[in-house]
């Protein structure tokens, strides 16, 4: 699993307002393990995982969604 900072999450949600997407990631980080969550409407997860993904895989890591697209970790 890698492993991301705060300021990289930051950076992540300075991404999506420039690419026009209303989401936010959020991280949340205990005992080692971490995980992401999307605060973002139902209808924009596709854009938001669309950037989320270029972003990431810009850093070597590849985002992992769960089954409703809100939560994901990063590989």
């Amino acid at each position: 699993m890698k492993v991301v900072t705060p300021f990289e999450v930051a950076d992540c949600n300075t991404e999506l307002l420039r690419a026009g997407v209303p989401c936010r990631v959020h991280l949340t980080d205990a005992c080692g393990a971490q995980s992401l969550w999307l605060e973002a409407e139902k209808e924009r997860l596709d854009e938001a995982h669309a950037v989320i993904v270029e972003f990431f895989e810009k850093k070597g890591a590849k985002p992992r969604f769960d089954e409703t697209g809100t939560y994901f970790t990063l590989q």
